[in-house]
């Protein structure tokens, strides 16, 4: 089981993957469950789920680690130039 923590959209509590945002030192961040970052836009998220189906919890946390985004589609995603 991983780290419980709550989601900074819908309020839930679990151990559901996550996407957190870092905030500078004396702010708080974020983390928000993937499906509801997707639902707010997120194009990270929103990529990571294509082809999850209903996966949530640890069905979604295999398929994530299954099929992560490489560096250049995060690049491509977040409108960076790609290091690689």
């Amino acid at each position: 089981m991983s780290m419980l923590r709550t989601c900074s959209r819908c309020g839930q509590t679990d151990d559901h993957p996550r996407h957190v945002i870092a905030a500078p030192a004396g702010q708080q961040g974020a983390n928000f469950h993937h499906r509801c970052h997707a639902q707010l836009g997120c194009p990270l998220c929103i990529e990571q789920l294509k082809g999850a189906g209903d996966a949530e919890g640890e069905d979604l946390r295999a398929y994530l680690l299954a099929n992560p985004l490489s560096d250049e589609r995060v690049a491509e995603l977040l409108g960076q130039e790609s290091e690689g």
